[in-house]
């Protein structure tokens, strides 16, 4: 089962559903978290970005302070 937007449209208050999962996922099946991400009681971060290229940067945990480098975007 995924999450699906119940009718596929944008209406406010509208329902989301269990359905079915197919091999191609729907547009409304498609969703995303942004924010911190906790662990141990500490946030997900990043070391060493003052390059400002990510490809392979290293990740860790930290205490929370709220900065950038401890937000993400996951979708699923």
């Amino acid at each position: 089962k995924v999450f699906n937007v119940r009718y596929g449209t944008m209406a406010s208050g509208n329902r989301v559903i269990l359905w079915d999962k197919s091999s191609t996922p729907n547009y409304n099946d498609q969703f995303s978290i942004l924010g911190p991400l906790t662990a141990l009681g500490q946030c997900v971060d990043t070391y060493d970005t003052s390059s400002h290229a990510f490809e392979g940067v290293k990740i860790g945990v930290r205490p929370c302070n709220g900065s950038n480098n401890q937000n993400w975007e996951y979708f699923w």
